[in-house]
């Protein structure tokens, strides 16, 4: 068992009350004699242990309002069988009992036994000497059956288009939103790049945040997969409902999910710490394996050069499919919006393999220019075929050479 809200479990403390000035009132009494005292003595003495019977179970009352009270107010979450029947559901039905001694004298040995019999079961069971066929049953629930704290990572990198990947995860992601239960509060994660989350702090306006996460577009590069775990538990571990999920939708692309081995043993170990668990579900929408090449990265030797100078053009290439490439791969480099490229070259690239393609430009007209290196050829996902970088061709380089006489002295000089 858990409480939501821990604090106010101290309020079961309260109880100390009743039970304090049942204490004090016993001591406060003063006998005083009286002529017709003798005709009462021989009631009370057939009456006392019914009488005090009575003021126990009217004591324990007392007291348990407050514990109840507190308990409710805390936000009790059954998670485990076991110890809700032990600890809560026995104990009140021993409770119950007690009551019914009270209200119903006659049948006082029956209840009384069924009373014993409560609180020795609860007792042994939590001894574990008695299972009840029921330790260490959880409770769960389903999706949208309840309110819930719930956060989906949603991957948005390139490679979600092939095959209308995006479209599936931010259509299932808008159709789970809209469809959670009154009194939900939801976060959207978008993985690439850095974990960014749609809105700053979960929401219970689940259908406009479904109708905001069905509106994004897939346009990143790579997933901050290790990241955006972290910021989904950490969003999911301080919800206000007691059921919680943590949905992961990608297309589980090779490249992004190669090391994750201390991702998910650090997520094992958040996991496992957590008292209210989140049900963590990765959803694949990715479609069959597809040849697919990409530019990863371009780089310049310089971003700012001269009339008449050449610049080093550097592309890295990846080769994500099983074909291979035997200097038959075609790469062109193009300037600007030109239709023709300025320089092109073969590349060899076997299955999985990083290559690198070298181009030297030189420019002859000075302003802002574009280098774009592609891939000249169709696959699965067009486009991270391309990729572009941009510098500064500069006519002239003004330069200020100040004559002087060096001096230690401030302003000497």
């Amino acid at each position: 068992m858990n409480f939501l809200n821990l604090g106010l479990v101290l309020g079961a403390t309260a109880f100390l009350a009743p039970l304090l000035i049942h204490i004090f009132n016993r001591s406060r009494f003063r006998v005083v004699q009286w002529g017709a005292m003798h005709l009462l003595e021989s009631v009370l003495r057939v009456n006392r242990k019914q009488v005090q019977l009575e003021q126990i179970i009217l004591l324990i009352i007392r007291c348990a309002i407050p514990i109840l009270l507190a308990l409710c107010l805390a936000r009790m979450v059954v998670t485990d069988w076991s110890a809700f029947i032990h600890r809560i559901l026995l104990p009140l039905s021993a409770l119950g009992f007690l009551i019914l001694v009270a209200l119903f004298p006659r049948l006082k040995t029956i209840f009384g036994v069924l009373c014993a019999a409560c609180l020795l079961f609860a007792l042994v069971g939590e001894l574990g000497l008695v299972g009840g066929g029921y330790a260490g049953k959880k409770v769960t629930s389903k999706s949208m059956e309840i309110p819930s704290s719930s956060v989906v990572l949603l991957d948005d990198s390139f490679s979600m288009n092939a095959n209308g990947g995006f479209e599936k995860a931010s259509s299932f992601t808008e159709g789970f939103l809209k469809k959670l239960r009154k009194g939900s509060e939801a976060s959207v994660v978008r993985m690439g790049g850095s974990p960014t989350p749609l809105f700053p702090k979960p929401t219970s306006e689940t259908e406009t945040l479904g109708e905001r996460s069905g509106q994004l577009l897939a346009s990143y590069d790579q997933l901050d997969l290790a990241g955006s775990l972290e910021s989904g538990l950490a969003k999911v571990s301080t919800g206000i409902n007691a059921k919680r999920e943590l949905i992961v939708l990608s297309d589980f692309r090779k490249s992004d999910w190669a090391d994750t081995g201390n991702s998910f043993l650090n997520l094992k170990k958040r996991l496992e710490s957590e008292d209210l668990k989140p049900a963590l579900t990765f959803i694949d929408v990715g479609g069959p394996a597809e040849e697919n090449l990409s530019v990863e990265k371009v780089e310049l030797s310089a971003y700012s050069i001269g009339v008449g100078q050449k610049v080093l053009v550097r592309a890295e290439l990846r080769n994500h499919g099983n074909a291979k490439y035997e200097g038959d791969l075609l790469v062109r480099l193009f300037l600007n919006e030109e239709s023709e490229p300025v320089d092109e070259t073969a590349v060899s690239l076997d299955p999985g393999e990083i290559g690198q393609v070298l181009f030297t430009y030189k420019f002859e007209e000075a302003g802002s220019s574009i280098l774009t290196v592609e891939i000249g050829v169709r696959d699965a996902l067009d486009k991270d075929n391309r990729r572009s970088a941009s510098l500064t061709v500069l006519d002239r380089i003004g330069v200020l050479l100040i004559d002087g006489s060096p001096s230690t002295e401030w302003l000497g000089g």
